[in-house]
């Protein structure tokens, strides 16, 4: 108790309690920012390392795949690690996503109209001010323009995993989802009820479920007879790997540790050959 610290007109004893709490600081990882990315350096430096590498020919063995395919990434991942190709974003609590560097460039040459339309607040007619306006009002409709546009990206990368989300912001009030979380879990343990709060035992627990371990035993009689293949095996052409990486979303999230499909999509002439290179079916099975 401290006496000392009881208000004026109150019998009350102010109580101080202290609680030492030991918390677990997690320390911001730096993400590359690869809107800012210079990819005209990024292509130059990737035909120089790949140049370093065998060109792109057929494959002969799983052993010669395996080399190929770190080569081709690890060219990737060090043209990505180069900050001065593709610089780190400067983490911040309130950066927004639509955000770019044109924005930033135009908000900083309206600030300067600003100072000098300022200055000049007792010259009416002077033009400064009307530049002013104008640029002011451009900046404006171009934050409109790239708030539209990321939502644009968002929808058209919308996929069964995403498409709940996508309705929860249509449908839901205005706001930044903060309080969106998993609920916890009620399992059953040994006849016991446990409750799961922590974000890896519920992706334990959904992976379980989602993914049980394969039978001891397979259920598919040994003597079946399948029934002829519909068509005839191709391989991949250089056209539809094209095809494909053009219609990738730039910035839509990939996995962790993997390159962004911008990378694929600024550099698709360049690693389309490596990725076209195609397998033979002379590989050994006992490889397989």
């Amino acid at each position: 108790m401290e006496p000392r610290l009881r208000p004026p007109k109150t019998d009350h004893i102010t109580i101080v309690t202290e609680l030492e709490i030991n918390l677990e600081r997690t320390e911001p990882q730096a993400r590359k920012n690869f809107r800012a990315a210079d990819w005209t350096r990024f292509r130059e430096s990737l035909e120089e390392l790949l140049g370093a590498t065998d060109p792109p020919a057929e494959i002969q063995s799983i052993d010669e795949f395996k080399r190929r395919r770190a080569e081709l990434e690890n060219a990737i991942q060090a043209v990505i690690d180069n900050n001065e190709i593709v610089p780190v974003s400067k983490l911040s609590p309130f950066c927004k996503r639509w955000w770019n560097t044109d924005l930033a460039a135009e908000r900083k040459a309206v600030g300067k109209l600003s100072h000098t339309s300022y200055k000049k607040q007792h010259q009416p007619n002077h033009p400064v001010h009307e530049e002013f306006r104008k640029a002011r009002n451009h900046l404006a409709d171009a934050i409109k323009s790239a708030k539209r546009e990321h939502w644009r990206e968002f929808l058209e990368g919308v996929d069964n995993n995403t498409v709940f989300v996508a309705g929860r912001f249509v449908s839901g009030p205005g706001t930044d989802g903060g309080a969106i979380h998993m609920p916890a879990l009620r399992v059953e343990v040994g006849g016991r009820e446990l409750r799961l709060t922590a974000n890896r035992d519920k992706a334990d627990t959904f992976d379980k479920l989602f993914y049980p371990p394969p039978p001891l035993m397979s259920s598919v009689p040994p003597d079946t007879e399948y029934p002829p293949p519909k068509w005839n095996f191709r391989n991949i052409a250089d056209h539809q790997i094209a095809a494909t990486i053009w219609r990738l979303s730039p910035y839509k999230a990939t996995k962790p540790g993997t390159p962004p499909n911008s990378v694929f999509t600024h550099c698709a002439d360049v690693l389309v050959p490596h990725l076209g290179v195609r397998a033979t079916s002379r590989w050994p099975t006992a490889q397989a």
